[in-house]
């Protein structure tokens, strides 16, 4: 599944301060507003999403000091649900990619 640059925009809006929100809360990296500026290195987002993704319940804390549209908070809700590990991608649909975990050879679509 391909997002559309609408549904891509909305995803950065909202990925980005929340992970923002983590760093400053939990001093992963030494920047405090990070996420906000400019250029951004991967793999420093993907240090801050980590510990984010093993601690999904940063979401309602986040939600709780945040005045974000209705619509917008229930998107950050369903994150919580995420599924974490390591995947291989076996192939690409029009209706979606399959991934079979690593761990456990679950296949998710």
């Amino acid at each position: 599944m391909k997002l559309s640059n609408e549904d891509a925009k909305l995803f950065y809006e909202l990925f980005f301060p929340l992970l923002d929100y983590v760093n400053r809360e939990y001093h992963i990296l030494p920047e405090e507003d990070y996420f906000g500026q400019g250029m951004i290195d991967p793999q420093d987002a993907a240090e801050v999403a980590h510990f984010l993704w093993e601690r999904t319940w940063i979401i309602d804390d986040y939600l709780e000091r945040s005045d974000l549209p209705e619509e917008h908070m229930e998107i950050l809700k369903s994150w919580k649900g995420c599924i974490t590990g390591r995947f291989i991608i076996e192939r690409h649909w029009k209706k979606g990619s399959v991934f079979i975990s690593i761990d456990d050879n679950s296949v998710f679509l």
